[in-house]
């Protein structure tokens, strides 16, 4: 994303998180349809990933408008 794997961003609460990009990510499934609000990549929609085996939140996934 931007050229870059690593990325850093606040949400609107001031809270940081520090993101890593990945093609892909074997035992991560994602939850939800995909929101545009707050997104940190303009154009791309995000919905919570989470573990398959335990169901713990990792992160996000971003995906294009175009994506399923």
């Amino acid at each position: 994303m931007a050229g870059s794997h690593r990325h850093s961003f606040a949400n609107p609460e001031g809270l940081v998180f520090e993101i890593g990009c990945f093609r892909q990510a074997s035992g991560c499934r994602h939850a939800g349809s995909g929101s545009p609000e707050f997104t940190w990549f303009p154009g791309y929609r995000w919905r919570i990933a989470l573990c398959s085996g335990c169901l713990v939140q990792l992160g996000w996934r971003f995906e294009s408008p175009l994506q399923p």
